[in-house]
């Protein structure tokens, strides 16, 4: 399926520390044991992403509704230092019938995270759904 271009991901200390603590995580005890990203810190990478990074273009935002992540890690997870290459692609398109929002359209995307050598780090996959309708009010 489509796939959009590399980007650079670099995993730096400041940036855990602050998502560990803007995640309500306890960054004393995070700092205490190995340091090694928390599982959902890859959702980040969308700020790493311009355009050309992205596989689906965002659509409208009044009728984008997020409808799952999840990741999965191909050995330990990334620490910081690590230089990541990510790529997204679509993994997945279908459609069904929604009652209020009317026809919903779901996309699956994935990212693949690759260290410096190649080898695949993690994968996070997004599914949103864009609503035919706008929700009522907007």
């Amino acid at each position: 399926m489509t796939a959009a271009e590399p980007f650079a991901m670099p995993i730096e200390l400041g940036k855990v520390r602050e998502f560990v603590a803007g995640t309500l995580g306890d960054v004393a005890r995070w700092e205490e044991e190995p340091r090694v990203v928390p599982p959902t810190f890859l959702a980040v990478a969308r700020l790493w992403q311009r355009g050309e990074h992205r596989a689906a273009p965002p659509g409208d935002p009044a009728r984008l509704l997020h409808a799952g992540q999840r990741y999965v890690f191909h050995g330990p997870p990334p620490a910081p230092g690590d230089e990541l290459t990510g790529r997204q692609r679509v993994s997945d398109q279908y459609t069904r019938n929604g009652r209020k929002g009317g026809l919903l359209e779901f996309t699956e995307l994935t990212t693949d995270f690759h260290d410096p050598s190649g080898r695949l780090v993690a994968t996070a996959v997004t599914t949103t759904v864009m609503t035919q309708n706008a929700p009522e009010g907007r």
